[in-house]
Order: structure tokens, then C-alpha cells, then sequence
């Protein structure tokens, strides 16, 4: 599975979350410090706009009434974006160097998929990770553990045993207690 793929389906995952969340819940606190769910949602729809960008598919803003509204505008333009067969040819200037739109993807999952996972446990549902995409975003985050470790970013890796399955390991290396 490419980056492009891993990106899709880890958006889709987030995106069921965001469609679960009861309307009483958007003020729960989730698992960052200081955030609700709606901050991790309102946080992973921005992050939308910064990858279109990133991608060449333009810089508009992401608009709609409300929180969940406005994921699935973004949600919407990032699928779109992710359909047209010229994404996969492109190259791109990142914050971690060129890349190409795969290994761009590929980079970005971890957003998606670890706020998925804060976004979960903020709301009480079922907070597995996708096993396949934890271990490809260990990988990924491990590389470009400098970048992560930035200002306002992931927190210190806590210890995990050895042979813990990917999602933990995960969300360990990246500062969440799972």
C-alpha cells in the first residue's frame, strides 16, 4: 500500500470518529493537554488545509458551520485531491525536504491516526489503532523524530516493552499513555 492509500485510510478513519461524536461531547477533554475533542478535530481539519497546500491543491480555507461540518468539508477536498491521478507524480517541498505526494502521505498519517486516537478517547469509544498504518508511522516518526519533538509538538517517548504491537508502541514513542 502506497502513502497515498495509508493517507486515505487513516483520514477515513479519522472521519468515522468525528461522525461518532455525540454533540454533547465536543468539550470533553482529550488526552492532549488542554485540548477537547473539538480542539483535536478543529487541530486535524487545519492540518487538512496546511497538506492541500502542500499537495498544489490550493490554499483556501476550510469553511462550514460547525466543527463537524467543516471536518467533512476537509475531508471532502483532501479525497478529491487524493483521486486525481496527477497527486501521485508530483513532487514536493516539505518542512522534512522534497518528497514525493506518497512519501509526503506517508508522513502525514501519523497526524490522522494518533488524533484519531485522542479524539477516541476523548469521546469513549473504541480506541484501537489501525496495527498496519501504527507500524509504517513508528517508522516515519522515528526518521523524523527531530521535527516531531518540535515546539508544541509530540512529547517525550515514555518507555514499552520490546515486543508491545505497533499502535503502542506508537502512541508511547509519541508521548500518549495508551
Amino acid at each position: 500500500m502506497d502513502g497515498i492509500d495509508r493517507y486515505r485510510r487513516a483520514l477515513r478513519g479519522f472521519g468515522e470518529l468525528v461522525r461518532a461524536v455525540p454533540e454533547d461531547a465536543w468539550a470533553r477533554p482529550s488526552p492532549c493537554p488542554g485540548w477537547t475533542a473539538a480542539d483535536v478535530v478543529e487541530h486535524v481539519t487545519g492540518a487538512q488545509a496546511t497538506l492541500l497546500a502542500l499537495l498544489g491543491e490550493g490554499s483556501d480555507p476550510i469553511d462550514g458551520p460547525g466543527i463537524r461540518e467543516r471536518w467533512l468539508a476537509a475531508e471532502a477536498r483532501v479525497l478529491a485531491a487524493l483521486a486525481d491521478p496527477t497527486v501521485a507524480g508530483r513532487r514536493h517541498d516539505t518542512p522534512l525536504g522534497p518528497m514525493s505526494s506518497s512519501d509526503l502521505l506517508a508522513a502525514s498519517v501519523v497526524e490522522p491516526l494518533v488524533h484519531g486516537w485522542d479524539l477516541a478517547r476523548a469521546i469513549g469509544v473504541d480506541d484501537a489503532l489501525d496495527e498496519e498504518l501504527a507500524a509504517g508511522c513508528l517508522d516515519v516518526a522515528r526518521r523524523h523524530e527531530a521535527v516531531l519533538r518540535g515546539p508544541g509538538m509530540y512529547g517525550p517517548a515514555l518507555d514499552v516493552p520490546a515486543d508491545a504491537a505497533a499502535g503502542r508502541a506508537l502512541l508511547s514513542f509519541l508521548g500518549r499513555r495508551p
